[in-house]
């Protein structure tokens, strides 16, 4: 059979919408599942990314807006609800009405507790009252049926509960060991929280807009 070649297609540059806004990223041992074509696509849009640890620093720093992308916080658990400063700086953001965006772990660190494997309970940064997560699985019953890139891995999150009704919710299924899954968006002012990987190269626009 003859090999197969498709057309390369450009497509056209996004309109640089968030010229000038500093975009906030958590990026650390708790925070570090990013897609390089995300920033690619924050650096088409004109935004200005710059990195901050919310384990480790004290608190944001100047933007305009926070993405709190995937990771594992539950590792990081002890460390994250010892810097209180680092909440507030959060909730601060939050309440001058700034933009968060948050998925996955980043979702997961802003509930108000998770619950370890050894029963021990941690405070979150509180950006989603009432919300609650708690790990049940052990690493070996998480990692190893699925071709998963990480070394280490916390376990699965077998509840989490956002106190808010979901504004939308998106299907990301089925994957290994849960089958089908529906992922629940919540929008909280001008922060928006789900567990789905957002791929900003999917529609920048859609992402400008939550950014913006």
């Amino acid at each position: 059979m003859p090999a197969i070649s498709f057309a390369h297609e450009e497509s056209a540059p996004p309109p640089r919408s968030l010229a000038g806004r500093r975009i906030a990223i958590a990026r650390d041992a708790a925070f570090a599942f990013i897609y390089p074509a995300n920033l690619d696509v924050l650096d088409d849009l004109g935004a200005q990314c710059v990195f901050f640890s919310p384990v480790a620093d004290a608190q944001l720093p100047e933007c305009e807006a926070v993405w709190l992308p995937g990771g594992y916080p539950e590792l990081h658990a002890p460390q994250l609800a010892a810097n209180t400063s680092m909440g507030e700086s959060l909730r601060a953001h939050h309440r001058a009405g700034k933009p968060i965006l948050a998925e996955c772990g980043g979702m997961m660190s802003l509930f108000d507790e998770t619950e370890l494997l050894d029963g021990t309970r941690w405070r979150g940064f509180s950006l989603l009252p009432g919300g609650y997560a708690c790990i049940r699985a052990s690493p070996p019953l998480a990692c190893k049926p699925c071709p998963c890139p990480k070394a280490r891995c916390a376990g699965t999150v077998t509840t989490a509960r956002p106190a808010q009704p979901p504004c939308s919710r998106s299907w990301s299924g089925p994957i290994p060991m849960a089958g089908p899954l529906w992922n629940r968006c919540n929008r909280a002012g001008r922060l928006t929280a789900s567990y789905v990987h957002f791929y900003f190269p999917s529609n920048p626009a859609a992402i400008a807009a939550v950014l913006a």
